[in-house]
């Protein structure tokens, strides 16, 4: 094998290298770009249809699609017939459903401050329309759950809420799994694992009801997939990251 031909070899292989690079390693740098200085939460597990996301103050939207990162201060948008779902650092996860819009943020700490992606970070989220449900691992971030003038706390880890809102007819929460202790200003309700409750404008009128058997375990049945396509994403990056070690100590080792 002559010279030319060796050169032409290293020039071919040098070149697939960077193509891997640009088609499977830049992507996953680019996404880990901050917004706004935000701290990184979680990512995009699943997108159908409509879905886009915005970041602090910032009045452009973009798409959010599979594995996008999501930071503090972002808003997340389904439009009709869409739905999508996210996880969070602490392997809890979140399923919107159609034509919804909540805003999720740190829960600073006392001081007024917090660690840069550290699941000991607090998470605030804001149904702002829409449905979701949430599923809340042990030491969990999700700490407290906003709909109007109420607040939602979850007074137990490992817990799966399901919250249903439009101004029309006021809020429907549902407890899968786990207590919670809605507060509007005028009134104070607990929701235990098996209820439900619609909190319409007419407080008076509200009441805890059981939720059916099947339905129950439909929704259990959606979180457990959801945690595990996390953990296969968490997975997959870390192979990712081991690729482009071992790529840039094979350059390294032929200079």
């Amino acid at each position: 094998m002559n010279r030319q031909e060796k050169f032409i070899i290293s020039l071919s292989v040098a070149l697939l290298l960077v193509a891997f690079m640009a088609y499977k390693i830049i992507p996953e740098v680019m996404s880990s770009l901050r917004p706004n200085g935000g701290n990184f939460i979680g990512m995009v597990l699943e997108s159908q249809g409509e879905i886009k996301m915005r970041f602090g103050e910032s009045v452009n939207w973009k798409p959010a699609r599979k594995k996008d990162r999501i930071y503090s201060k972002v808003y997340l948008f389904t439009g009709e017939n869409s739905s999508a779902s996210f996880a969070f650092l602490d392997e809890s996860s979140l399923n919107l459903g159609p034509n919804s819009l909540i805003y999720i943020d740190l829960s600073l700490d006392q001081n007024g401050k917090s660690k840069k992606d550290d699941t000991s970070n607090q998470l605030a989220i804001e149904l702002v329309d829409g449905q979701m449900q949430v599923d809340l691992k042990s030491n969990n971030m999700i700490k407290k759950l906003k709909i109007d003038d109420a607040s939602i706390d979850i007074s137990k880890e490992n817990s799966i809420v399901k919250l249903n809102y439009n101004e029309k007819n006021g809020m429907e929460v549902s407890v899968m799994k786990g207590d919670i202790n809605i507060s509007t200003k005028e009134n104070n309700f607990q929701v235990k694992h098996g209820e439900k409750i619609q909190v319409s404008k007419n407080e008076e009128d509200s009441k805890v009801e059981p939720i059916p058997a099947d339905v129950l375990e439909e929704m259990k049945r959606m979180s457990e997939s959801d945690r595990k396509a996390f953990l296969e994403e968490m997975q997959r990056k870390r192979g990712l990251a081991e690729i482009a070690q071992q790529i840039a100590e094979l350059i390294s080792g032929n200079k």
